[in-house]
C-alpha cells in the first residue's frame, strides 16, 4: 500500500500543507441540513492515467457512497492515445442530513488509479486513501468545500515504501 501525500486546499484556495495519508484526518465543518462539496484534482503530468483502465474514486461518508470515474480527452501521440491528455476535475456534492447531531463523522475518499510514469517507466496500480473527518455544527456555515490536489510526487513513491 502506498503511504501517499497529499496537498489539500480549502475553498479559498489557501494551502493547509503537506499531509501523510497515514495521518490524522483531514476535517471539514458544515451544518446539519447542508451540502458538502469535494472536488479532487488530478495534478500530475508526468504520470500517465490509462483510459481504459477502471480509475475510480470513491466517497464514503455515514450517509452515503458516491463513486466516480474519470473523464478527459485522450493524449494526441500516437505511443500514448490510450492515456488522458489531461483528467478533468471530480466534484463530489454531500448533503448532510437535517437530522443529524452535531459532532464528527468519520469520512474517506479512496483513489484507485492505473498510471505509467514517463520518467521512470514504470506503470501500476495505485490506491490512495484520505481520511476526512466531518464536523457537522448545529448552526454555521450551510456549505462547506474541501479540494484535494493528486501530484506526481505521491505518485512516484514506490508501493513498497
Amino acid at each position: 500500500m502506498l503511504l501517499a501525500a497529499f496537498s489539500f486546499a480549502l475553498s479559498a484556495g489557501l494551502p493547509i500543507g503537506l499531509l501523510p495519508a497515514a495521518s490524522a484526518p483531514i476535517a471539514v465543518t458544515v451544518r446539519a441540513g447542508g451540502v458538502v462539496s469535494l472536488s479532487v484534482r488530478y495534478m500530475a503530468p508526468a504520470v500517465l492515467v490509462n483510459r481504459a483502465a477502471p480509475n475510480s474514486l470513491l466517497l464514503v461518508t455515514p450517509w452515503q457512497k458516491a463513486q466516480a470515474g474519470l473523464r478527459g480527452p485522450a493524449r494526441t501521440e500516437p505511443q500514448w492515445a490510450d492515456y488522458f491528455a489531461g483528467v478533468e476535475p471530480v466534484l463530489f456534492k454531500m448533503r448532510v442530513p437535517a437530522r443529524a447531531k452535531a459532532g464528527q463523522y468519520p469520512a474517506s475518499v479512496t483513489a484507485q488509479l492505473f498510471v505509467c510514469d514517463q520518467h521512470e517507466k514504470v506503470c501500476r496500480l495505485q490506491e490512495l486513501t484520505l481520511p476526512v473527518t466531518l464536523k457537522v455544527s448545529l448552526a454555521g456555515a450551510k456549505q462547506a468545500a474541501l479540494t484535494l490536489n493528486i501530484r506526481s510526487q505521491e505518485l512516484r513513491r514506490s508501493p513498497l515504501d
